[in-house]
């Protein structure tokens, strides 16, 4: 029975969601939109696939040219830019990412612009 139980709690750890939320504004600061990077998994061992997604990036706060040329990083002890992202016409992004297979085991910040969520490889 334990062991039915601790397979039911990994499993579920492997499908949450992880999401960060940042607030963004226009330049006269009138707006407040919303920024959000959703990453598939909360952790993941080198060398394998994750899904990112995310909503709000672009040049002004829920309007305005998509932002360019961003950068997803993981930001821990050492720093590795996983890929540059173009956000479609609509400031979204969607795209697999495979975690390098020299990133070292740890805990992380991966990060999209002003969005940052924890993350974990081992």
């Amino acid at each position: 029975m334990r062991r039915l139980v601790r397979a039911a709690a990994i499993a579920s750890a492997c499908a949450l969601l992880v999401t960060g939320l940042a607030s963004c504004s226009d330049s006269d600061g009138e707006c407040d939109g919303k920024r959000i990077l959703i990453v598939n998994r909360s952790f993941v061992k080198p060398g394998h696939e994750i899904i990112v997604s995310g909503s709000g990036y672009l040049e002004g706060c829920t309007s305005g040219a998509p932002l360019t040329d961003l950068e997803l990083t993981l930001k821990g002890y050492d720093t590795y830019t996983l890929t540059t992202v173009q956000p479609d016409a609509r400031g979204e992004i969607h795209l697999t990412v495979k975690i390098p297979k020299d990133v070292k085991i740890g805990t992380y910040d991966m990060r999209l612009a002003d969005v940052t969520v924890k993350f974990e490889v081992r």
